[in-house]
């Protein structure tokens, strides 16, 4: 798969990623974030772990409070 990989200005709050894929389009992916790349990448280092670690899928979480994206 061919992944574009993009930044975006930082946002004050938060380091930021966006992932997605269209398998539509040749499959092409694409990575967007917002924040110092170091980080970004021990953020995604960490959320490969836990990816691993589940068995199966969490349940859909409710949008009413949002707490995360």
């Amino acid at each position: 798969m061919k992944i574009a990989v993009l930044k975006k200005t930082d946002d004050p709050l938060a380091v930021r990623i966006s992932i997605g894929g269209f398998k539509t389009m040749g499959n092409e992916g694409y990575l967007v974030y917002r924040g110092n790349l170091d980080e970004v990448k021990m953020l995604l280092g960490f959320v490969s772990e836990a990816l691993k670690q589940l068995n199966e899928e969490p349940e859909i979480s409710s949008d009413n409070g949002k707490k995360y994206a």
